[in-house]
This record gives structure tokens, sequence and C-alpha cells, in this order.
């Protein structure tokens, strides 16, 4: 099964730290829904988990 999810945001004044930090959440982001344990910020951590309830749920 194929999961897909669009996150839309708005990001003002980009700079290559943020763009560093962004990615790296993302990948860390996409490692935790494949079963990795990556380093997370809580809230990014606990979407992830609302995701994998409701991916098993269907």
């Amino acid at each position: 099964m194929i999961v897909q999810k669009t996150v839309k945001a708005k990001i003002f004044g980009l700079t290559r730290v943020k763009e560093a930090m962004l990615r790296e959440e993302y990948d860390n982001f996409q490692a935790y829904l494949k079963g990795l344990d990556a380093p997370l910020y809580s809230a990014t951590k606990q979407q992830a988990q609302r995701h994998e309830e409701t991916k098993w749920e269907t």
C-alpha cells in the first residue's frame, strides 16, 4: 500500500540554514514512517503517529 500525504506550508525568508533544517526534518519524518528510529520534533512525531493510526484503520 502506498500512502500519500500532502503538506502545504509558507516559508518566508528561506535561508540555507532553514532549508537544511526543513530537509532534515522531512527526511527524518519519512524514515520514521518507514519504521526506522529517527529524531523528530514532538509535534512532527505526534503527526506521524496519527498517520500510522489512520493508515491501519482503512
